[in-house]
């Protein structure tokens, strides 16, 4: 996936236009910014237009970016006050007049064929297809394939809304997503209101009144890196994102008729959630609590009534007698004076 193996030049413009724009937002992204739109401007299917948000970039990326853009003119500028990649993506669907948009987050990188592959689906006999996407696989900061990584393939298509909110099928990233336009903006766009999963927000909303298909092969590399937006959300505030992810799948509890998958899904995440808050430098409590007084019928399903708390924290008590375990033998029972300190205490008593 590294964009150096691309060709150097961009394919010849197509006969005809493609009726394709790439929505990319991006905030503070200098460092992969230019490996990114290099892997669309060689794309064997070209997009009518790149349409770039900054979304209140203080690094090199605003310079980047013009630079980029006096040397190719379809690429498209529009500059934001930091307002999140929610308002981002809305702002370039705005701005984008094609039939089609494929998104594409500024640290990715897409295969020299990927639009080509996917729009091929698009057939004038489908108008009921409204998502394509694709297969994706990881890639670290020099664009090279993790050894041993995981590549994601996807397996179902058609009508796949109910696998989707009742067994957590996924589309893995935007990256890997083309998209009818005017679909997008008859379902209302992105949810701004969101700060994580917000692109399944969307596609549950568009699987809910079209159907999907894909190409498996693996056409987008994502990069992972220390300042991927969505790893770093879930470091810093595991519970948000899981509020967030209650959020969405409650707006489409009632359309689904055995809810127990769902809330056993969201308990382990629950159970998760409580060590890690537990487990902080300053430990967090109280997320019972948050739960119970939730606005979110979801959220309170998974406490209500109380003996399935109970469930959350047996499952915690699990996960917190494992961890105890490793500490013992990956730290103290390594440690001489560890191991000392702990038998004073009367802990690993016979033990040399």
């Amino acid at each position: 996936m590294e964009p150096s193996r691309l060709a150097a030049t961009a394919p010849a413009e197509a006969s005809r236009p493609s009726q394709i724009d790439v929505a990319m937002p991006v905030r503070n992204g200098a460092r992969f910014i230019e490996a990114c739109l290099d892997s669309v401007r060689t794309q064997t299917l070209q997009p009518d237009s790149v349409i770039v948000v900054d979304d209140g970039s203080t690094d090199e990326t605003p310079a980047l970016l013009q630079a980029y853009a006096a040397r190719w003119p379809k690429l498209r500028l529009i500059r934001s006050a930091p307002r999140g990649i929610s308002h981002a993506r809305n702002l370039a669907l705005q701005a984008s007049q094609a039939e089609f948009i494929a998104f594409l987050d500024s640290d990715d990188v897409w295969e020299h064929d990927k639009l080509e592959r996917q729009m091929v689906l698009f057939a004038p006999d489908r108008p009921q297809l409204g998502i394509v996407h694709c297969g994706c696989v990881h890639i670290d900061e020099r664009g090279q394939t993790f050894r041993g990584g995981r590549t994601f393939s996807p397996t179902r298509r058609g009508d796949i809304f109910q696998a989707m909110i009742e067994t957590f099928y996924p589309i893995v990233a935007p990256s890997t997503v083309i998209a009818r336009r005017d679909l997008i903006m008859k379902v209302g766009a992105f949810d701004e209101t969101l700060t994580c999963g917000e692109d399944l927000d969307l596609w549950l909303r568009l699987a809910r009144v079209s159907h999907v298909d894909y190409v498996a092969a693996p056409l987008v590399g994502l990069r992972v890196h220390a300042h991927n937006s969505c790893s770093r959300a879930v470091a810093i505030n595991p519970e948000l994102v899981m509020f967030q992810r209650l959020k969405i799948w409650n707006k489409w509890i009632d359309q689904v008729s055995d809810r127990t998958r769902i809330l056993a899904e969201f308990r382990r995440e629950a159970a998760s959630v409580g060590v890690d808050n537990v487990m902080r430098r300053h430990p967090e409590f109280g997320l019972y609590r948050r739960l119970k007084r939730s606005d979110n019928d979801l959220a309170r399903s998974l406490v209500d009534p109380p003996y399935h708390y109970l469930q959350i924290s047996h499952r915690f008590s699990r996960m917190t007698e494992r961890l105890k375990i490793l500490i013992a033998k990956r730290l103290i029972l390594r440690s001489r004076l560890l191991l000392r300190l702990c038998q004073r205490a009367g802990k690993f008593e016979g033990i040399d």
